[in-house]
């Protein structure tokens, strides 16, 4: 009994001394992994709704210049020195704003939930033209030479004259399925003269961007799929195009014959990110690194929030940001998370990198910068 004690004592002091030991380099590597990720600013901005009840903002933040650019539900388009935070300007448009922006170094371009597309005076936020489109505008325009592609809630394709807000033509996308579309109108894709999309019955769309003639089409969607609208901006790698719809697969087509080159069974909701020949992609809680030429998986990582905005990398690390108000900082190569960061009451749309800093809009309306190390 005596020698049972001895022995026992032991264990519990060899216990004691290695807890002792590996506490600090515990303390230190949970401290440098935190350090990894601070924050740098946050500033309340007011959404412009008078109802306060509904704080939803879908926006992601641009950059342009130095500014950030972002939009809120209450339809206040705003500027803000990236590195202080400090508001330059806000500019109320018609409708609430979920669509990102778009820049080309001379006019800022956005749509609204009312059907209106915007060019805006980057300096002081004065509106250049405004032009409207039969539909609500929840995706991000694209600039191409002297016209500004943007899709519409009415599932066509618009072509608009940057300069003027002409629209000189306005394709379908193909048919309207009513009340299954859940995250938002796919972006469109200028690659070379063609522009590319996604509609809301699964089926990519090829155009000629001159004047709008379709080129070819590409069914992506499962056959009984509940939900089949592809969301998300088509991605160019390589002489292929790759992008997925909300139940349906992940896949590869050739760019210029819209022939399958390789696809996957994922279901992505989200824009992709693509970085060093590698599309990063989230969707279900799940966050997905593809080799994009032969669509191999190289990790796939599962992550305790369900929904996930769309990734980007800064400082050769990759984010992404959650529903539920955390932002995860994760090692591009494995997959691992570094490490995380509350910022309130979550997001609906996603960060923004700039240099070492990423951007996060969230539902109250809290615009919060963060460094990454």
């Amino acid at each position: 009994m005596a020698l049972y004690k001895g022995k026992t004592k032991r264990l519990i002091a060899l216990f004691l001394c290695s807890v002792f030991l590996c506490l600090p380099s515990l303390l230190y590597g949970a401290k440098k992994a935190s350090s990894l990720l601070s924050v740098e600013w946050a500033k309340g901005i007011s959404s412009g709704k008078s109802d306060a009840k509904k704080k939803l903002n879908f926006s992601t933040p641009i950059i342009a210049g130095e500014k950030l650019i972002v939009g809120t539900s209450g339809g206040l388009l705003y500027a803000l020195d990236a590195t202080s935070g400090k508001k330059i300007w806000s500019t109320k448009l018609l409708g609430y704003i979920e669509a990102p922006a778009a820049f080309d170094g001379a006019n800022i371009f956005v749509g609204d939930m009312k059907g209106y597309v915007y060019a805006i005076n980057p300096s002081n936020g004065d509106i250049v033209w405004q032009t409207y489109v039969n539909g609500g505008v929840t995706s991000a325009p694209e600039i191409y030479g002297d016209m500004v592609f943007v899709g519409a809630g009415d599932n066509y394709l618009y072509a608009i004259h940057k300069s003027t807000g002409e629209v000189r033509w306005f394709s379908s996308r193909g048919r309207i399925l009513s009340g299954m579309t859940l995250k938002g109108t796919s972006s469109p894709t200028v690659i070379g003269d063609r522009v590319y999309i996604g509609s809301s019955d699964g089926v990519l769309v090829a155009y000629d961007a001159k004047d709008g003639t379709k080129l070819f089409t590409f069914p992506v969607a499962l056959a009984r799929s509940r939900f089949s609208d592809i969301d998300t901006k088509p991605v160019g790698a390589g002489g292929r195009l790759i992008f997925s719809s909300m139940e349906g697969v992940l896949s590869a087509i050739d760019i210029k014959t819209g022939r399958e080159v390789w696809s996957l069974p994922l279901a992505i909701p989200n824009n992709m990110k693509l970085d060093g020949g590698v599309i990063y992609a989230s969707g279900s809680g799940k966050v997905y690194a593809i080799d994009s030429a032969s669509g191999k998986k190289i990790w796939e990582k599962e992550l305790t929030s369900s929904e996930l905005s769309e990734p980007t990398v800064v400082n050769d690390k990759l984010l992404v940001a959650s529903v539920d108000g955390v932002l995860y900082l994760m090692d591009k190569l494995s997959g691992d998370v570094i490490s995380t960061k509350g910022f309130g009451s979550g997001t609906f749309g996603g960060p923004v990198g700039y240099g070492d800093r990423v951007f996060i809009l969230s539902n109250n309306g809290r615009l919060t910068a963060f460094r990454v190390k």
